[in-house]
């Protein structure tokens, strides 16, 4: 893809990133929230429309989720939809995604984020983020949020899974990583571990990466990532499971780093930027 307008066409190849809920535990704010914004913004520059973030060490998920899910809503929204906490409190200092969903008042696109605030009959009243709220046929429960698509004679109700575009990405919850990988099993999804004691990625080995999707006839991906203390080959061990037995791939995206360490966040935006142009 040499070329792309924005928003961008949402990729052939689904994009999925399941990290253990461990992540960022060693972090107090306001490190952490800048941290998971970083995390953020890599999902949002290639395209990931996924996040799966599985229960590790104890620790729930929603301690990561709320922060990514705060992030991934529009400003505009914020105020109706994201609850005010402590663990926010941050959200409003980091780098904006700027995501297709997070537009200004200015931007005249034909799609947008909303929420619905009031029903009259068969209709609903949208908090779109524009001067006044819209007036929009359709069928949602107050306090809902939604997208909508601007028609010759107004806005409409639409799916984000049905629009041709990247859109956003969602974040689910999971109670280990052997669920993740069971989930995604079933919709034949290739699964692609990280480690610094995987594979070094080759050009070769992409391209044989590449000719197992075409065979397969993958629709997605799911990348693995382990947590800033325990890597995946700890965390399956955990489950009496070899990383062998959980993925078709194990990879060190960043061979001869020079750093001690890679934080989940920059092996994240390391591995999928091996793979942007190569998914598609």
């Amino acid at each position: 893809m040499s070329e792309c307008t924005f928003p961008p066409p949402k990729p052939f190849i689904k994009r999925v990133v399941a990290l253990p809920s461990s992540n960022f535990s060693n972090l107090s704010e306001p490190a952490r929230t800048f941290h998971i914004a970083f995390l953020a913004r890599a999902l949002g520059i290639f395209r990931v429309e996924e996040v799966a973030i599985f229960r590790h060490e104890g620790l729930p998920c929603g301690k990561v989720a709320e922060v990514l899910k705060a992030l991934e809503t529009p400003q505009y929204l914020r105020r109706r939809l994201i609850p005010i906490k402590k663990e926010l409190k941050y959200i409003g200092l980091v780098p904006p995604l700027a995501i297709p969903p997070h537009q200004l008042r200015r931007d005249d696109y034909d799609l947008r984020e909303g929420v619905v605030i009031a029903r009259h009959g068969k209709s609903l009243l949208i908090d779109a983020g524009l001067e006044k709220p819209l007036l929009v046929e359709g069928n949602a429960a107050v306090g809902k949020r939604v997208t909508i698509r601007r028609e010759l004679n107004g806005w409409s109700l639409v799916q984000p899974s049905d629009l041709n575009i990247y859109w956003n990405f969602r974040i689910s919850c999971f109670k280990d990583l052997l669920s993740v990988v069971e989930t995604y099993r079933k919709k034949d999804f290739l699964i692609v571990a990280t480690s610094r004691r995987g594979e070094g990625l080759t050009y070769e080995k992409l391209n044989s990466i590449k000719g197992e999707l075409i065979k397969r006839g993958s629709k997605g991906v799911l990348f693995l990532f382990g947590s800033w203390r325990k890597g995946l080959f700890e965390i399956a061990s955990e489950h009496n499971q070899s990383l062998q037995e959980l993925s078709d791939y194990i990879l060190n995206t960043l061979p001869c780093q020079g750093t001690r360490s890679v934080r989940t966040e920059e092996a994240v935006l390391a591995t999928l930027s091996v793979f942007n142009i190569f998914l598609d």
